[in-house]
């Protein structure tokens, strides 16, 4: 790991830390963050730092928020609470993930805050549906079956994204790569031996989840044609890409191992191969 990436994750720890230290105690906040302006220039002493400053201070506020999420469990808002925490946690590891594997290429969209105005609109619909039906029906919307198997699922999701994203290291990227490079293989073992997309996966799980939790009967609704849309057409897109990269030995690999997501089979291979099939008579 070269020094520059080093000290960028040692500047997001910091901005980290801070934003707990900060969520916990409520002291003399401007000076606290004044002084870690300083360490953060002082430890980075690159060009783009006000880059940097952007993404440490997003780090902060989400660190913040994460403890926030804590705070709520011994409230009312418990499932809002969790939620909060998770989200958060979700910005954070896509971040740090391509600080230590895709360095060349971090940016603040690395956090994926913005990956999609759907995402973002689908995001406050569940919000603003929480709290107005619990401001409408109360204690009936805190239903501690709904908070156990939601968070359950939230722990699940996530844990098989990261677990993904970490395993795979350089091998995953955010943006669907179409040339081959030297560093790029097939994964075909642990979780990719049974899923094609443990990544997507683990985000539908999650995503899936944070609407039992909050007991969202249509964010649910709405979140699962989303997510349905959303990865039908990213994941055949990704495996045509693929196809084209690895050629058999994907074709192989997808006969071997499903999708494993609900109603996103991914390429049919019956009649991607009569295509391919057609195709080639017509060349000859």
């Amino acid at each position: 790991m070269d020094n520059e990436r080093q000290r960028a994750l040692i500047a997001l720890s910091l901005w980290i830390s801070l934003g707990v230290f900060i969520a916990f105690y409520y002291i003399n906040i401007l000076l606290i963050l004044f002084l870690s302006l300083i360490i953060f220039n002082t430890l980075l002493r690159v060009r783009r730092w006000l880059r940097f400053l952007f993404e440490g201070l997003t780090s902060f506020v989400l660190a913040f928020l994460f403890i926030q999420g804590f705070y709520l469990l011994h409230t009312k808002y418990i499932q809002f609470g969790i939620c909060l925490s998770s989200l958060c946690l979700y910005y954070i590891t896509e971040y740090l993930f391509v600080c230590t594997f895709h360095y060349n290429t971090l940016s603040w969209n690395s956090f994926l805050i913005n990956q999609s105005k759907y995402f973002i609109a689908c995001l406050l619909f569940s919000f603003s549906e929480f709290f107005l039906e619990f401001f409408l029906f109360g204690d009936y919307k805190i239903l501690k079956v709904f908070i156990v198997i939601g968070s359950i699922g939230l722990i699940i999701g996530q844990s098989i994204r990261i677990t993904t994203l970490f395993t795979a290291g350089k091998n995953f990227h955010h943006n669907i790569q179409h040339e081959f490079s030297p560093d790029h293989r097939l994964l075909t073992t642990g979780l990719y031996s049974f899923t094609r997309h443990p990544s997507y996966l683990g985000w539908y799980i999650w995503a899936m989840s944070s609407q039992v939790l909050m007991v969202n009967p249509v964010s649910f609704y709405v979140y699962w044609i989303a997510c349905r849309l959303f990865l039908n057409v990213r994941v055949n897109y990704e495996e045509e890409t693929l196809i084209k990269l690895f050629r058999n030995d994907y074709l192989e690999y997808m006969k071997k191992v499903p999708t494993r997501i609900p109603y996103v089979p991914g390429i049919n291979l019956n009649e991607y191969e009569k295509s391919k099939y057609k195709a080639n008579r017509f060349d000859l």
